[in-house]
């Protein structure tokens, strides 16, 4: 690289240096862990954390300016294993929040609750506003139970025509059956009777 181009890149690294000075200042003046007692134990680990994650970012910085491979360097995983803290402490921070505010919301509602106790006019409503609600849910209940039920009958409907139909057949197939047994008697007699009258014709001419 020309040394023309190095300058920017120098100016802007002295800029940056005088920055983070003034940012640490505050921190520089005073005892870290003095600092640091005054403040809840969240924002304590924060600052901590972000402590250590300035010194070792100066450091993989500093690395990097002589021409060392930072990366493979073990601030590189100290750097790493430090976001992670960072990662745990906003994650205490989220679920804390979320812990005060339905302890909050539950509160404020006890708290309307039993100022409002006693009140003939709310306790009616109160009393309205349940009695509906189990209506509902009631309601819900049998339609569901009403939906689960009109399968079943569909299909005994369905089995049971099936069945009609069935047997419906077994009867057109008897009554052929009959009908077809009796036109073969019908025929056999006829049949008989055919020969019965021939045989008497032969005897009657050899007579």
């Amino acid at each position: 690289m020309e040394g023309s181009n190095l300058v920017p890149l120098i100016e802007a690294l002295d800029n940056d240096i005088d920055d983070l000075e003034e940012a640490l200042s505050p921190l520089l003046k005073a005892s870290w862990s003095e600092y640091g007692s005054k403040l809840p134990v969240l924002d304590k680990a924060q600052l901590y954390i972000l402590i250590t994650y300035a010194i070792e970012s100066m450091i993989f910085s500093y690395l990097r300016l002589n021409g060392v491979n930072a990366k493979e360097h073990p601030i590189f995983r100290e750097l790493t294993r430090v976001k992670q803290y960072f990662s745990k402490v906003n994650s205490a921070e989220s679920s804390g929040s979320k812990r005060n505010a339905q302890l909050d919301k539950a509160a404020a509602g006890r708290f309307i609750k039993h100022g409002l106790a006693g009140n003939d006019k709310f306790d009616m409503k109160e009393a309205e506003r349940l009695r509906q609600a189990k209506a509902t849910a009631a309601a819900k209940v049998e339609q569901n139970e009403k939906k689960r039920k009109r399968p079943d009958e569909e299909t005994t409907s369905i089995e049971a025509h099936a069945q009609t139909d069935t047997t419906k057949g077994n009867e057109e197939d008897a009554k052929v059956q009959k009908a077809s047994r009796k036109a073969e008697k019908s025929f056999a007699r006829s049949k008989r009777k055919s020969r019965r009258n021939r045989a008497l014709k032969m005897g009657r001419s050899r007579l």
